[in-house]
C-alpha cells in the first residue's frame, strides 16, 4: 500500500468541511469534468494540492498489484448496517450525477470502503524507447484523476454533515514526502505498470 502523509497544517484553515466551503487555493473541489473525453492522471502538482487534504481525514493512494494502477480509497466508521445502507444510497446519487462511479465499495465490521479510480485515464505523455524513439505519447490506462478527487471529496462532505459517529482527530502534518515533489510516485507507477518512459 502507498500511502502519502500530509504537509503541514500551518496556515490551513482548520476542518476539511471547511476546507470544501472556502476557496484556500490548494483545497478547492475540482470543476466536473466532461465525461466525454479521458482524463488525465493528476499532475505532480495536483497531487500537492488535492491528495494531503484527503489524507489528513483518512484517504490514500492504494497501489493495486493484481490490477497494476493506482486507485484512491478509505474507510468510514459508521454506527451500523442500516446507516452503512443510508450512506451507500447516498453515495451511489453523488456516483450518478457526477457520472463516475467507485471501483469498490463493500461494508463489514461497521466500515464502509469504497475505493475510485478512472478507467480510461490518459498517462503523462512519455517518450518512447529505442533507435526509433517519437514525439512523447499518451497512453490510456487506469489511474488517479480530477474526477476521483472531486468523488473523493464530495463523498467525504456527505459522510462528515450526515454519518460521522464523532469527529476524526486529524493526522499528523510532517512536511510534503519527497514522493510528492520529485516525480518518483508518477515514475513508480509507470514502473509497476510496465509502461516504458524516458528519463529526462
Amino acid at each position: 500500500m502507498l500511502q502519502v502523509r500530509a504537509p503541514s497544517s500551518r496556515g490551513l484553515v482548520p476542518g476539511f468541511r471547511h476546507y470544501l466551503r472556502t476557496s484556500q487555493g490548494n483545497v478547492d473541489l475540482p470543476p466536473l469534468l466532461a465525461t466525454t473525453a479521458p482524463a488525465a492522471w493528476l499532475s505532480e502538482d495536483e497531487l500537492r494540492q488535492y491528495i494531503p487534504p484527503l489524507i489528513r481525514v483518512g484517504w490514500c493512494l492504494r497501489w493495486s498489484t493484481k490490477l497494476k494502477s493506482c486507485r484512491l480509497s478509505s474507510e468510514f466508521p459508521v454506527a451500523g448496517y442500516k446507516t452503512a445502507m443510508r450512506f451507500m444510497n447516498d453515495v451511489s446519487e453523488i456516483a450518478d450525477e457526477e457520472n463516475h462511479h467507485p471501483e469498490q465499495i463493500s461494508f463489514a465490521n461497521k466500515r464502509l470502503s469504497i475505493s475510485v479510480q478512472t478507467h480510461s485515464a490518459l498517462s503523462p505523455p512519455i517518450s518512447p524507447l529505442g533507435q526509433d524513439a517519437g514525439e512523447p505519447v499518451l497512453y490510456k490506462y487506469p489511474g488517479v484523476t480530477l474526477r476521483d478527487v472531486r468523488f473523493a471529496m464530495l463523498v467525504q462532505r456527505q459522510y462528515m454533515e450526515n454519518y460521522q459517529p464523532e469527529p476524526r482527530k486529524p493526522r499528523d502534518a510532517p512536511e510534503p514526502p519527497e514522493v510528492l515533489t520529485d516525480g518518483s510516485l508518477l515514475r513508480g507507477i509507470l514502473e509497476c505498470a510496465g509502461i516504458p518512459y524516458a528519463a529526462d
